[in-house]
């Protein structure tokens, strides 16, 4: 598997303070190679730390659709940073990054952001490079939500 991408924008929407947090979304974006890419997800935490979620990608140029499943979330204001396993991956490459930005609800808000799903070698934990400047891909199309 190749490096994939997609984007999202900082904005400041309060964490719940119970520890329990959500992400899911289910959005467009135009990758780095300029491949549009759809994008659906959701992940929870609940109050005592229990994290799950699932998704999936579908890059429409190259028909690549990838299964992911998300055992790590964290989520800083608007920011959520996401890591798992893919389904059905490549052995080189099992293992996904996604960051997402949400920017808020309708037409006068900035567009939600997102980072590119990056497979990777190893896993890696959703609470490093919690940095938002890696989320710089907008969403044309769809919604990003984070609590």
């Amino acid at each position: 598997l190749a490096m994939l991408v997609a984007g999202s924008v900082l904005s400041a929407a309060p964490a719940k303070a119970d520890g329990a947090a959500l992400a899911q979304g289910g959005f467009q974006f135009i990758g780095r190679n300029g491949a549009l890419r759809t994008v659906e997800f959701t992940a929870t935490r609940d109050a005592s730390n229990n994290q799950r979620g699932n998704g999936h990608l579908f890059n429409h140029v190259s028909g690549t659709n990838i299964r992911f499943v998300i055992n790590c979330v964290h989520v800083s204001g608007n920011v959520a940073t996401m890591t798992g396993r893919i389904v059905d991956a490549d052995p080189t490459f099992p293992y996904f990054w996604l960051q997402v930005i949400d920017n808020g609800e309708g037409s006068k808000s900035p567009a939600d952001l997102t980072s590119g799903f990056y497979a990777r070698e190893d896993d890696y934990p959703c609470t490093e490079d919690p940095d938002p400047s890696y989320s710089d891909l907008a969403v044309t199309g769809g919604n990003i939500q984070v609590r």
